[in-house]
């Protein structure tokens, strides 16, 4: 991921100016972190925030339907009879896996500065276990 250096004092246009640096991924990732900014400043109070959040932790896991597909692969995967197809598609999950657990974290972390508690309060809460 690029880096920005922004000055003090600098005014909005020069500022829109430095981001072009970026390629457009890193810019897509900004601006969702703005939008997300901006939807946090104008957003309900405290209490409905908390209750959004505990929502996305919950929700940001493989479907279920995805997780019977990932472990099924991750049989055949450790009894060496995957085919390239099904390795390919495993990969895809593991990926997407992955993301959802990044965004999980986020919320989390999130979730424990509105609550001001420790982030392993609330993975407590949540019932999670680092991975290995």
């Amino acid at each position: 991921m690029s880096k920005v250096i922004i000055p003090e004092g600098i005014d909005m246009h020069t500022l829109a100016s430095n981001f072009s640096i970026l390629d457009v991924g890193d810019l897509e990732i900004f601006m969702k972190e703005i939008d997300a900014l901006i939807t946090r400043k104008k957003s309900k109070p405290k209490k409905y925030r908390i209750a959004e959040l505990n929502q996305l932790i919950n929700t940001s896991v493989l479907s279920p339907e995805e997780l019977i597909e990932y472990k099924t692969l991750i049989q055949k995967l450790e009894n060496k009879t995957i085919t390239e197809t099904e390795r390919q598609h495993f990969l895809v999950l593991v990926q997407e896996d992955e993301a959802l657990r990044g965004e999980r974290m986020k919320y989390m972390y999130e979730l424990s500065q509105l609550r001001q508690v420790s982030f392993q309060a609330i993975t407590d809460e949540f019932s999670l276990i680092p991975q290995s």
